[in-house]
């Protein structure tokens, strides 16, 4: 339990410290991008990662990464400086969608470690190899990583996924075993997250087509968010 809660707050914590970034990012649309910031944040600091391992300007491990999240955390603070107002505003008056998205969020995620853990096994289908992915990344300190069937060699293959596994991993300092499933159960919260964001933008973009942005991002629209419900169900549940 106490891993899921430690992987949940990592994960909110990429995401308020990407938030700022996403408000400017997605400035047009009606929730600002904030359905989309813990995958931005994610992105920003697993690529940030792989760019200064890759080039040998600092090592894949937990030290790098806080202070990468420190810099974006720094270039945040001067974003939400340039358009305090705005956030503002947008935090008084959008606290019912926001605290929709991460009750959505928090559940799907508690659901799926809760539907993992019947099944924590890994041993089946090509769970061993991306297992020894994501160890062998764990253990490179730079990039790419070492293969972990080939001495001497690097990984082949597209690996950034596991990359962004291995990199939650060190920052939270649980073991592999664990965060191999809370990284799938991670994945379908994102995916809800996303999915909710982009049906709930697309309804109330057309709804206040002729607003100011501003006065869209205060105005909570449930039938946009009914619907955005709705998409998660059908797309990442009844879709399979």
């Amino acid at each position: 339990m106490i891993e899921t809660l430690t992987w949940w707050a990592a994960a909110e914590l990429v995401g308020a410290i990407a938030f700022p970034i996403a408000f400017v990012f997605f400035h047009g649309l009606p929730d600002r991008g904030y359905a989309f910031s813990k995958a931005i944040g994610l992105l920003l600091l697993s690529y940030s990662l792989w760019i200064g391992a890759t080039l040998g300007l600092f090592p894949s491990a937990r030290g790098s990464i806080i202070l990468i999240m420190a810099l974006l955390a720094i270039l945040s603070a001067v974003l939400a400086g340039r358009y305090r107002q705005e956030l503002s505003a947008f935090l008084r008056n959008g606290r019912a969608y926001m605290m929709l998205v991460e009750g959505l969020f928090f559940s799907i995620f508690v659901l799926a470690v809760f539907l993992r853990s019947f099944v924590p096994d890994i041993q089946w289908g090509e769970k061993p190899f991306e297992f020894a992915f994501v160890n062998a990344i764990n253990r490179s300190e730079l990039f790419p990583p070492d293969d972990p069937w080939l001495s001497g060699h690097s990984i082949s293959y597209y690996y950034f996924g596991y990359l962004i596994a291995s990199t939650l991993t060190k920052l939270t300092g649980l073991a592999t075993s664990i965060t191999f499933y809370l990284t799938l159960s991670l994945v379908a919260a994102l995916a809800a997250s996303a999915i909710f964001g982009l049906v709930y933008n697309l309804l109330a973009s057309a709804r206040t087509s002729t607003e100011r942005p501003l006065t869209a991002a205060r105005s909570f629209m449930p039938r946009a968010a009914i619907f955005g419900l709705v998409g998660v169900g059908l797309l990442l549940l009844l879709s399979n």
